[in-house]
Order: C-alpha cells, then sequence, then structure tokens
C-alpha cells in the first residue's frame, strides 16, 4: 500500500494532464469536439483540474508553519519565475495566429503585462497556485472546515467583478478544493488506503454518475434569465448557478477520481505511461499549447496552406480533417513538453521551469 501511496498522486496527475491537452486540442481544432477523442475527454471533465488542484492541496500542507518570507522563497518562487517567463511567450506565439487567422492587429506591450497580472493565459494553473498558496497561509489560524467555507465565500462575494478578473470564478470552484486537501490531507489519505475495496469503488462510482447526470440535467433545462438580485452589484444569474452546479459536480467526483488513480496503479503498462506523464507535469503544461501552435496553426497556415474554415469532422483526409488535426496537436503538445524536459538537462537551462533556490543565488554573489 505504501508504494500505491507514492504512485497514484503521479498517476492523478498524468490524468490531469492528458485530459488537459485533449480539452485544448479539442478547443483549437475545428470540429474536435464532435470526434471520438474529444467526446471520451469529456467523461474526464469534473475530473481533471479538480484533481490537479487536490494533489497539489496534499502537498502544501508545510505551508502552515512558513512564514510569508518562507513561502515566497519556498513556494512562490518556484511558480513565479517560470510563469512571468513563459506566459509572455505563449501569449506572442499565439498572437502571430490571430494576426493571421483573423487579421487581428499586434498588440502593445500592456496587453501583454496585463494578461499575465490577470492570469488571462492557458498557464493559468501557476497563476491560481500562487494566489491560493497565499489564501492558505493567509487562513492558516483558522480550523479546517471553517478555512474552507472562508475560502468558498470570499470568491462567492467578488463574483460581480469575475468579468475584470476571470480568476475569481476558478477560485470559487478550485480554492475550497486545495484547501480542504491540504487541511484534511490525513483524511484523503485514509480514503485511498480503502480505495480499492468494492463497496468504496461502486460508491465512488454512482457518485460519479449522480453528478455527470444532474449536470446533464441542468444543462438541458437552465434558463437565461436571473435568479435572485441580491445588494448593490451582486446578481446571482445562470452564470453563478453553472458554476455552483459545477461545485456540486466535482464534489461527486472526486471520489472517483481518486479511486480511478488508485486502481490504475495496477495496470502496469497504463500506469507506466501515465507516471511519465505525471512525474514531467510542468514542461507538459507550459509546452502542451506551444506544441498545438507549432504543429496545428503554424503547419496549417505555412506548411498545407489551409483555411480553418475548411476543417471539418468529415472533412477530407488528411489536411481538411479535424481528426488528423486533433492527433498533429496532440502529438505536438507532447513533443513540445518532451523537448522543455530534455532543456532541463541542461544546466544552465533548467532554470526555464525550475528556478534554483534564491538562497543558491545569493551563495553565488
Amino acid at each position: 500500500m505504501a508504494q500505491q501511496r507514492l504512485k497514484w498522486p503521479d498517476i492523478a496527475r498524468g490524468v490531469s494532464i492528458l485530459g488537459v491537452i485533449i480539452l485544448h486540442v479539442s478547443l483549437a481544432v475545428p470540429e474536435a469536439r464532435d470526434t471520438w477523442l474529444s467526446q471520451a475527454n469529456e467523461f474526464l471533465d469534473p475530473l481533471r483540474m479538480p484533481l490537479f488542484f487536490l494533489v497539489s492541496g496534499l502537498f502544501s500542507a508545510k505551508v502552515f508553519r512558513f512564514s510569508f518570507q518562507q513561502l515566497f522563497t519556498h513556494r512562490l518562487w518556484f511558480l513565479l519565475v517560470p510563469y512571468i517567463f513563459w506566459v509572455p511567450l505563449e501569449l506572442a506565439a499565439y498572437q502571430v495566429v490571430l494576426v493571421n487567422d483573423y487579421g487581428a492587429e499586434w498588440p502593445p506591450a500592456q496587453y501583454f503585462l496585463k494578461q499575465v497580472i490577470t492570469g488571462s493565459t492557458l498557464i493559468w494553473f501557476l497563476y491560481a497556485l500562487v494566489l491560493f498558496n497565499i489564501a492558505l497561509w493567509a487562513l492558516r489560524a483558522l480550523p479546517g472546515w471553517v478555512a474552507v467555507l472562508v475560502s468558498f465565500i470570499v470568491p462567492v462575494l467578488l463574483l460581480p467583478f469575475h468579468e475584470h478578473w476571470h480568476m475569481i470564478a476558478k477560485s470559487v470552484i478550485y480554492l475550497p478544493v486545495f484547501v480542504f486537501a491540504a487541511y484534511f490531507a490525513s483524511s484523503v489519505h485514509r480514503f485511498i488506503a480503502h480505495a480499492k475495496r468494492i463497496p468504496v469503488v461502486i460508491s465512488a462510482l454512482v457518485a460519479y454518475l449522480l453528478g455527470y447526470a444532474g449536470a446533464q440535467l441542468w444543462e438541458s433545462v437552465r434558463g437565461e434569465q436571473a435568479y435572485w438580485s441580491g445588494p448593490g452589484s451582486i446578481e446571482f444569474g445562470p452564470f453563478e448557478v453553472d458554476l455552483f452546479f459545477r461545485i456540486i459536480q466535482h464534489v461527486f467526483s472526486l471520489p472517483a477520481a481518486i479511486v480511478l488513480s488508485v486502481l490504475l496503479t495496477y495496470l502496469p503498462r497504463v500506469s507506466t505511461v501515465l507516471l511519465k506523464l505525471g512525474r514531467n507535469t510542468l514542461p507538459l503544461y507550459i509546452g502542451h499549447h506551444f506544441g498545438i501552435i507549432a504543429l496545428f496553426h503554424y503547419q496549417r497556415l505555412w506548411v498545407v496552406d489551409v483555411e480553418l474554415e475548411d476543417i471539418t469532422r468529415f472533412g477530407r483526409f488528411p489536411f481538411e480533417n479535424s481528426l488528423f488535426w486533433a492527433f498533429c496537436g496532440l502529438l505536438g503538445a507532447l513533443a513540445i513538453g518532451a523537448v522543455l524536459k530534455y532543456l532541463t538537462r541542461v544546466k544552465s537551462l533548467r532554470w526555464l521551469l525550475y528556478p534554483p533556490p534564491l538562497s543558491a543565488l545569493g551563495r553565488r554573489e
């Protein structure tokens, strides 16, 4: 069991990052969301990011003992350096696509600065981890359930400003998961110890199916009117209700996500692949959008000269077919992730993903 406890977090990361990559490929390629690859990935939709934040929170309990200076030097520094370095490059790489496909103008430097500051990028997970670690540190004196409740209520109260800062909605959904995992890590590990038992597996599966069915039912009956107007500018409308239904679905789905991650450790070939992905999450996460841009957008624009509107699910294979380009995007995402991983083996380039500790920089000076 000890070995499984060591493996399952990496398996969970592997499942999550693979789901994230397939999602972003499906969003980039026209009609790719109608392919079997994307439709299979839909079942991971309520698992991907909650599982990411759950695992991240499990390994964040040491934040409770940090001063703010220690928080910055031991955690935030290692998130901020790759985030600040790679986000402008990712935004610029995609801006080339917008210029060529939609005739957009190249934005001023202020645009890139604003996106970095607000976390408006596909690399937003690193940005969220910075904020969530600060929030966890700020809540450290509170009892566990109080901290989880506060981590939910505060972002909810900020929802009127969501249009100006999209991280607020993400915080409503994911911050409580992160805080819960940090405070109740021992409870999560106790659940993991029983995760392979048949009653636990069946219960987790039933909970997942209930959450999934509930989400589908809500999608079919939801309206567009506001449901409640509160004081000031607070409006409890369809967007807010959608958020709360997603939270409920995640609560029902997370046990299944944990059980799945544990059970996959018993499948040697599958677990080997997922462990490899999970132990290289950072290069894959940062590199995957560059890979999609390169092997889908740039290749389409400058190698085979195909317009976006010419690509359809049943288009002529290969260059007008959605599934072909989806696999190109997937291959590009994995390839660029592997390239970044390889670059970190070069000592002078390792800081691109894994910056040296600030203490080491001080000694060099």
